[in-house]
């Protein structure tokens, strides 16, 4: 392939920009398009040829045990960097700021499957309300007949409080049930799909 660099090299016919001749020997893919459509890597030697940077780099990158300590880590460099005299020409960037949109789609994800859920829990009060109306409803005639055999009204609720707390909790207890299944066999339930696939 031919890479052409973004400086120029002066000549009598104008500034002709500078190509350079390299051979492919491999292809690799990160899973990750951004660097699957912008990286290539070459021999640090040949770059500074091309780019005519003699024995100096562009950049230094520092790989942690613990990529969470990232951001901590590119402050303090921040920090200590600012006093130095290459100051104006040096900055530090960590990989949270580099996948800033990665970040920002799961914070949108987050957000939206909050709204999901809460509307997954308005609909399952919605019901329970439902059902306990339909219920008393249902059953005026076997209120009457408790009224007249000398229950009182607080009697007669808090048998459908009763009743509408224990539909409440057994619904719970089972989708808790449900859920933790499905996160236990998750993996197996999604290799099914795509053998199926």
């Amino acid at each position: 392939i031919q890479l052409m660099a973004p400086q120029g090299s002066l000549t009598p016919a104008g500034l002709v920009p500078r190509l350079r001749s390299f051979t492919v020997i491999g292809l690799f893919s990160s899973g990750h398009y951004e660097y699957d459509l912008n990286l290539a890597l070459i021999h640090m030697r040949d770059a500074q040829v091309l780019f005519r940077m003699e024995d100096n780099v562009s950049g230094v990158r520092l790989k942690l045990d613990q990529t969470d300590k990232a951001p901590r880590v590119a402050k303090e460099l921040n920090s200590q960097l600012y006093d130095s005299p290459a100051a104006p020409n040096v900055f530090v960037t960590d990989w949270t700021q580099q996948n800033v949109a990665y970040f920002n789609a799961v914070q949108i994800e987050k957000r939206m499957m909050f709204i999901i859920l809460l509307l997954i829990i308005a609909v399952a009060a919605f019901n329970l309300v439902a059902t306990l109306v339909m219920a008393v409803t249902d059953k005026q005639s076997d209120i009457a007949i408790l009224r007249t055999l000398g229950a009182s009204p607080a009697g007669i609720m808090k048998i459908f409080m009763v009743q509408g707390a224990l539909i409440g909790v057994i619904g719970t207890v089972l989708g808790v049930i449900a859920g933790v299944v499905l996160a236990w066999n998750v993996g197996d339930i999604v290799s099914g799909i795509e053998k199926m696939l």
